[in-house]
């Protein structure tokens, strides 16, 4: 299933349109690009730029963030990311980040990055005990049908193909299992700050196992890194665990065409009957 196509490598500040102001100052400008179907910032973009940031200040790979998203940002608004770095070792640095407009808080960020120890207590053993679902090859798996089509936002960006689920018209998935196909319109490799992009979808399978049509806000955004392996496409393994209360929680395996893992994200939505 390996991808036959060469990719290009393009990094979330290129594809966002992040730019870095000042040494731990980032300023978003918030475009149709970067926002959802319904005109606001995406969640997993303010967490992408987030993850960016923390690399570029400490100059580390990033193993993990958790985004908390507060209020919102909307065209033609500039989110602006500041960054603190709260203690610093010989292998991990703990950052925190906060994207503002203006006074009004959107997005409280939280993460480690780290980097690789030759120390002789240093652990080198590695393994991955989940197992990708098996599914068709992107191009002979259907394209992904909206309600009311992509327009221009971020899911225009992405090219998405139905690898498990239903169509909007089907009954609902009864397993709470998932999967989607994505591939960016350019056919970049994603770097961690696209994979935090791609992780935002628990609100897609909350869709899934639903009767009802739904929309969702995004309460909160973890997502941990693994493996950040070249891959042309990515496969989103989306699991519900439950939806309780108006509130769905979940996780999204996040695979390259050749099964290995990249990141595994987890999320809580609130969700609210469908509004055309």
């Amino acid at each position: 299933m390996l991808s036959q196509l060469t990719c290009v490598n393009v990094d979330t500040a290129s594809f966002l349109g992040l730019d870095q102001r000042d040494e731990n100052i980032f300023s978003l400008p918030v475009t149709p690009d970067v926002c959802s179907g319904f005109g606001r910032v995406f969640g997993g973009c303010a967490l992408a730029a987030g993850v960016y940031a923390m690399e570029t200040v400490s100059g580390r790979r990033a193993s993990w963030a958790v985004g908390q998203f507060i209020s919102y940002a909307e065209p033609p608004e500039e989110l602006i990311f500041r960054v603190d770095e709260l203690a610093s070792g010989g292998r991990t640095s703990q950052l925190r980040v906060v994207g503002s407009v203006g006074e009004r808080e959107v997005i409280g960020i939280m993460g480690s990055v780290g980097s690789t120890s030759s120390s002789d207590s240093a652990v080198t053993e590695t393994g991955v005990w989940v197992e990708p679902p098996t599914v068709a090859s992107p191009l002979d798996c259907p394209e992904r049908t909206y309600r009311t089509g992509p327009s221009t936002s971020i899911s225009s960006r992405f090219e998405q193909r139905l690898a498990i689920g239903r169509m909007p018209d089907d009954p609902p998935v009864d397993d709470g299992r998932s999967a989607l196909w994505c591939r960016l319109s350019n056919g970049v490799s994603p770097d961690a700050g696209l994979l935090a992009v791609l992780g935002d979808y628990v609100p897609f399978g909350a869709g899934q196992v639903l009767d009802v049509p739904v929309s969702s806000i995004s309460l909160d955004n973890t997502i941990r890194f693994a493996d950040l392996s070249p891959t042309e496409w990515v496969l989103l393994d989306i699991r519900i665990d439950n939806v309780t209360g108006g509130y769905a929680h979940g996780n999204v395996h996040l695979w390259t065409d050749g099964g290995v893992l990249l990141a595994t994200a987890s999320q809580t939505a609130q969700l609210r009957r469908w509004r055309s």
